[in-house]
């Protein structure tokens, strides 16, 4: 998100080829087993991973070649709000390095909405068309559903992955969602307009990937 001023390194991230990431995704591997293997021995059990990255959106061919047995959990979410949401943090970290109205807000949002490195929404669809065979390494949640049951949703998950949920972990999740109600810690305010782009830009933009989830 602080990447103001980096048009040119953007540019060169859209030129990347799957070769190109499939080399990028084996050194993320080969630094994956270097974390778990010290922390291995004979008797630790067998750790499933758990990573969230929206850019594993848009290189979804790459990462399966390097981990064909992958799931992917998908949040979907309205991209108007998704957006103004993204601007919004985008800002937030921006402030920490630029003083005296140095963001250009018209210039972040276009960023935020054209960049596959936040919103690879798009390249995701467009993978999953093309792609019926993988379509079980993918398990799509609606976010609002997330929000207002997510205890149901966890449950869903674990299932989609085969693996058990403990009454221990139950117990744990409930506490944690009893303990962290919505909005606990205020509300985010965010729109569109402050950025320099409407609603009608942001659907217009992901129209393929709003269709394929709204249909």
């Amino acid at each position: 998100m602080c990447c103001q001023g980096t048009n040119d390194y953007i540019k060169w991230l859209r030129t990347r080829t799957t070769d190109d990431m499939v080399k990028v995704y084996q050194l993320h591997k080969l630094q994956l087993q270097l974390i778990l293997g010290s922390r291995s021995s004979p008797t630790t059990p067998q750790q499933r991973l758990v990573l969230k990255d929206s850019i594993h959106c848009s290189n979804v061919e790459a990462l399966l070649t390097v981990y064909p047995d992958a799931i992917f959990v998908h949040t979907y979410r309205n991209p108007v709000t998704t957006v103004a949401s993204g601007c919004s943090m985008a800002e937030t970290f921006r402030n920490f390095y630029c003083k005296n109205g140095g963001i250009n807000f018209k210039r972040l949002g276009h960023q935020m909405l054209t960049t596959p490195l936040f919103n690879g929404g798009n390249e995701l669809v467009r993978y999953r068309k093309s792609h019926p065979e993988h379509e079980d390494k993918f398990f799509d949640v609606q976010y609002q559903e997330l929000e207002d049951d997510p205890i149901s949703v966890l449950k869903s998950v674990y299932e989609r992955v085969g693996v058990k949920m403990t009454d221990d972990t139950l117990r744990n999740l409930e506490a944690y969602v009893k303990e962290h109600p919505r909005h606990k810690y205020g509300v985010h305010r965010y729109n569109l307009e402050k950025y320099g782009i409407s609603e009608s830009d942001v659907r217009e933009y992901f129209k393929e990937y709003i269709q394929y989830f709204e249909k």
